[in-house]
């Protein structure tokens, strides 16, 4: 076997075992489209937790000891994130923005959402329409001729409202961290394909 052979093998090898995501692959938007990936403006994240919530009610009968049905109870989703301190007003100044900075802020999706823009009710509370996890990894790209088909989990979360800003500081020297606590009133998950045209990079056609 040749060298180059040897090494397109290597190459095919390594890239069918890049399956899985690490934090690197994780980018986080607010507003833009739960189909689109990229889209919103991104965000400077340090680490996020979400935990959603589903309630189950027994509904039981008086001649049984088990339920005879299970009804859906309330959901909510729950989580916090935590963002590299930057500027003391990173978070609550996101309403006092140009207006091309606006435009990548606004939700275009076909949810409903209470609004289309972030609100800021004061420094502890911020509410924005749709926020996004996007799961890309460039080392999963599978090229063919001059296009790349790939798969992107996503995790849209709406209504969703940010508290707190606990500012966090370590003795170690790392970097000083503002954690927010929010709550979103309801979650999607979806895997979205994108196809990467790499003879023209800034096309990047998305679809289902």
């Amino acid at each position: 076997m040749s060298e180059v052979e040897n090494t397109d093998r290597s190459f095919e090898n390594f890239m069918a075992s890049s399956n899985y995501f690490s934090s690197t692959s994780v980018n986080i938007y607010i507003g833009g489209s739960e189909g689109i990936c990229g889209s919103g403006e991104k965000m400077d994240f340090l680490y996020i937790q979400f935990a959603p919530q589903q309630s189950v009610v027994p509904v039981y009968n008086i001649f049984g000891t088990l339920p005879s049905l299970m009804l859906r109870g309330n959901s909510i989703v729950r989580g916090v994130i935590g963002l590299n301190f930057q500027l003391a007003t990173y978070m609550t100044s996101i309403e006092e923005v140009s207006e091309n900075y606006k435009t990548n802020l606004r939700y275009t999706g076909g949810i409903s959402t209470k609004y289309t823009m972030p609100k800021v009710y004061d420094d502890y509370l911020i509410y924005v329409p749709h926020m996004r996890i996007d799961f890309i990894n460039e080392l999963a790209l599978k090229p063919k001729d001059s296009e790349a088909r790939i798969v992107v989990p996503t995790i849209s979360m709406f209504d969703v409202y940010f508290s707190g800003g606990v500012i966090s500081v370590a003795p170690d020297g790392s970097p000083v961290q503002d954690v927010y606590q929010y709550m979103a009133r309801r979650q999607i998950r979806r895997d979205t394909f994108i196809t990467i045209n790499y003879e023209d990079p800034m096309e990047v056609i998305t679809s289902g």
